[in-house]
């Protein structure tokens, strides 16, 4: 119990007392809701914007637009041509109707078939639920026009989260904006349906295919959507690539990373086109946050995530998932060794100390590294458990190549970099070989601007110490080491010595680094040391 407390005492006195703040805003407070939101999903009452500053914000957002489809090079057949361009002699200001879709993504054509769309016809017509979509043509480009019926709610919704997206994610582009009779004018994206496709493979999917199913008849309707949708997802991976659900993904982040989130990912609102990429068509239901730390926003795009694994039989990181990983790695034998805060109410217990983990990189690596890190390539020596390359990363390095010997560990990095990549909703290209320190001898993994390690070096001999330092002297023009001035005197091979401040010091300026920075707060047994080779420290 003294230990701890001492523990504590001590890591307040670095921390500041304004960690504690932090501790309740950014740690308990999160971790309390999502725990709550678990149990009782917020109301969409409390999630939304008001309609008025929905409105007023997309009105003021630039309308990026993509190429739209002409109506004259669209092939369509020269009978429904002549029919068209007929009307539009006799009607040249008006929009013309060109068909009508249905519930099942069916086109009902007022002058005949036109390219891409499955044709329907009338007596097998499925009204739409809610909204009207209509094919049309107007100002020589072929629309859809989406009808809201007066629902502005989820009108200015869509049209908000549309205008927020365009030009960034795969979302139709919108030509068009009818405030009074709320209609939304869009892009006709050139394509299939997820649903067109598996319904093409034999996906028994659409309504007039189960509604008299005698498969489906004694089932609740719960029971019956996840039959109707395991038929769908059976039929995926023969319909579809791997790289077009990675991409589904990539694109799932982007429309996150724009603070979008509760969007549709159902099989009929999910186009093809004709290069195989995602577009994602119905944001009437989404909502859109300023700040990607609300905890409603993070709660919504945890359930996309959610909803896409469910719908499409993929495993992304989500939060359930995330929290699952870490407790089997806590659980074990050889734990953590460096605890990982990462944000959101997420962490590995101990993450609040600063001698190891985020951390230590908090209180000081980052203040010292953050300036060289912007662009680099870095190489770091005994990775752990990947923290610290993440951290590196997260602060700017351009890639980070890192070595550790212990595969348990870089198991335990690839979970971390797993959760950071979903955390922070980019990609950090870190790659970690499996081997020991020593191996930068002999192996070439090409120039770096920047070698690092951090508490790992010291447990070398003091030979190799040297010829791994002369050995990255030749590969950087600058090498970081991260001394650890508590060891035990009694530690076994000379390692209180080789840790301390005097002897890495040394041994960089008598290995290709004459210039060292020495940055060692007052009590803090972590200090680092900053090696500079002739030529960085003249252009310093």
């Amino acid at each position: 119990m003294i230990r701890i407390l001492m523990t504590l005492f001590r890591t307040l006195l670095h921390r500041k007392p304004r960690y504690l703040i932090y501790l309740f805003t950014g740690y308990l407070v999160p971790r309390f809701l999502h725990a709550l939101f678990q149990r009782f999903p917020p109301p969409r009452l409390l999630r939304q914007w008001t309609q008025t500053s929905r409105m007023v914000r997309a009105r003021n957002l630039p309308q990026e637009r993509m190429a739209f489809t002409r109506w004259d090079g669209w092939p369509v057949t020269s009978s429904v041509r002549r029919v068209v361009d007929s009307c539009l002699k006799s009607h040249p200001d008006e929009e013309i109707v060109l068909g009508h879709v249905d519930n099942d993504g069916r086109l009902l054509g007022k002058f005949g078939p036109l390219p891409g769309w499955v044709i329907v016809y009338s007596e097998e017509f499925v009204p739409r639920e809610r909204f009207s979509l209509d094919v049309v043509l107007r100002d020589g480009l072929v629309l859809i026009r989406k009808d809201f019926h007066g629902d502005r709610a989820r009108f200015l919704r869509e049209w908000h989260n549309l205008a927020l997206l365009a030009g960034k994610a795969n979302v139709p582009s919108m030509y068009r904006v009818d405030e009074n009779r709320t209609l939304l004018y869009k892009n006709m994206i050139l394509g299939q349906t997820v649903r067109d496709v598996l319904v093409e493979a034999g996906a028994n999917i659409l309504i007039v295919q189960t509604r008299d199913d005698p498969a489906l008849v004694s089932m609740s309707n719960a029971e019956r959507l996840q039959a109707v949708l395991a038929r769908g997802t059976g039929r995926l991976s023969e319909c579809f690539p791997e790289s077009f659900f990675r991409e589904m993904e990539q694109q799932i982040d982007t429309i996150h990373q724009a603070g979008v989130a509760g969007f549709s990912l159902t099989f009929g609102n999910v186009m093809v086109d004709g290069e195989g990429h995602p577009w994602f068509i119905d944001m009437e239901g989404a909502e859109a946050y300023r700040s990607l730390s609300n905890p409603f926003f993070l709660w919504l795009r945890d359930r996309d995530r959610e909803k896409f694994n469910r719908i499409y039989a993929r495993d992304v990181m989500t939060e359930r998932k995330a929290r699952h990983k870490l407790s089997q790695i806590t659980d074990s034998d050889l734990g953590w060794y460096a605890p990982v805060d990462f944000g959101g109410g997420l962490a590995v217990d101990g993450f609040w100390t600063v001698d190891s983990g985020t951390g230590r990189w908090e209180y000081l690596n980052h203040c010292v590294l953050a300036p060289l890190l912007p662009g680099k390539r870095v190489l770091d020596l005994g990775s752990n458990n990947g923290l610290m390359p993440l951290m590196m990363l997260r602060d700017g390095a351009r890639e980070v190549v890192g070595l550790e010997l212990d595969p348990e560990m870089v198991e335990r990095a690839h979970v971390v970099h797993e959760i950071f990549e979903w955390r922070d909703m980019r990609r950090y290209p870190l790659t970690i070989h499996t081997c020991d320190m020593r191996a930068i001898l002999e192996a070439d993994w090409g120039k770096f601007d920047v070698v690092t390690a951090y508490c790992s070096l010291y447990y070398l001999s003091e030979e190799v110490m040297a010829r791994i330092v002369r050995r990255v002297a030749e590969l950087a023009p600058v090498m970081v080491l991260q001394a650890k001035v508590d060891t035990r005197p009694e530690a076994e091979d000379n390692k209180a010595e080789k840790s301390s401040i005097p002897f890495l010091q040394n041994l960089l300026e008598t290995n290709g680094f004459p210039h060292v920075e020495i940055h060692a707060p007052p009590g803090y047994s972590r200090p680092l040391l900053v090696g500079r080779n002739d030529q960085v420290h003249r252009d310093l």
